[in-house]
């Protein structure tokens, strides 16, 4: 059901020389993507001229949907996952960022023992037994002094603490955001082998790629409808031969169509049509209802509605499975 089509697979030996810790060389293969109404799986083969292969999967990989087979005699010995590669302007700011985060949290530590120190000085203040003397006539607003100059320590202790918290949520904040950029750009993978040429296929699941069918129904007054489904895909680049499946990648679905480009049908139905009205003139009207006859559903998706050539109108499709029966409305 999954066919074979091209797709690019950026290889970090050719893109970031002096990244792998030993030779590692790879030749791209045939490829193959198989769109569903949720996903797509990506398959591809690659030839490696040493024993290592790096692979940089694009954004959208699924976790733990890679699959590596080798093909031939070489075993697949080890499997990594390596962190993204980072440009010199962010490995830089990551160590900024890094520097900044360690002096916060010294100064946390400072503060916590110098509210420490003041909290016990205001409470050895404030429980003085007062006693006049010659050099202290007046005890009482010594004592006070005391304890309000304690006192308004700790609250310069307390602006600059929440001060020092509030900066290090936001360093914290840009190392995450960092983290996450690097994240989006895909994943690294490396694969050793046995030996050198080996060869290995695989695959990967993206949730960020998917088709949505578009239908047109065309009608004769003859009772029946032709019905061209057609493929949207997402701006996807590589080319090739691409397939679409009518179904989630959850479904056993059995059923597959090729795209020879996005602007043919991928499948083409004649179906039933029952109650036909349409109502001419600039505010045109078209309503029928159509009986799915086949034993492949058809998936919600764009309808598009003509009347012996003259287009209608556009709508939401909602969907249609094996035996059912719906009735569309285009037009005004």
């Amino acid at each position: 059901m999954q066919r074979k089509a091209s797709i690019s697979i950026l290889l970090l030996t050719l893109f970031l020389p002096g990244l792998c810790s030993f030779p590692s060389s790879v030749v791209a293969g045939t490829t193959g993507t198989t769109f569903y109404l949720d996903a797509a799986i990506i398959e591809f083969d690659a030839v490696a001229t040493a024993r290592t292969i790096d692979l940089l999967l694009p954004a959208g990989v699924k976790p733990g949907s890679l699959r590596l087979k080798p093909a031939g005699r070489q075993v697949i010995e080890m499997v990594e996952f390596l962190p993204m590669p980072r440009s010199k302007e962010r490995e830089q700011e990551a160590a900024r960022l890094s520097e900044r985060r360690g002096h916060l949290s010294d100064r946390l530590k400072a503060l916590e023992a110098r509210e420490e120190i003041f909290r016990s000085a205001a409470k050895s203040q404030s429980g003085k037994a007062p006693r006049k003397t010659k050099g202290n006539p007046e005890p009482l607003a010594t004592i006070r002094q005391g304890t309000e100059f304690a006192i308004a320590q700790l609250e310069e202790v307390y602006r600059a603490r929440r001060k020092a918290e509030t900066e290090l949520k936001g360093v914290e904040a840009q190392l995450a955001r960092l983290g996450g950029e690097a994240e989006k750009k895909g994943q690294r993978v490396r694969i050793r082998l046995s030996g050198k040429g080996g060869k290995i296929r695989g695959s990967y699941i993206r949730t960020d790629l998917a088709w949505t069918p578009r239908y047109d129904f065309r009608l004769s007054g003859n009772g029946n409808a032709d019905v061209a489904v057609r493929a949207t895909l997402p701006d996807f680049k590589d080319t090739g031969s691409w397939t679409v499946v009518p179904a989630t990648i959850s479904d056993s679905a059995s059923t597959s169509f090729p795209v020879i480009s996005p602007d043919r049908p991928v499948a083409a139905y004649l179906l039933p049509v029952e109650k036909e009205a349409y109502l001419p003139g600039a505010r045109s009207h078209l309503s029928f209802t159509v009986t799915n006859t086949g034993q492949t559903g058809f998936p919600p998706g764009e309808a598009t509605c003509y009347r012996q050539g003259e287009y209608v109108g556009t709508l939401s499709f909602p969907g249609l499975l094996p035996g059912e029966s719906s009735t569309i409305s285009a037009g005004r």
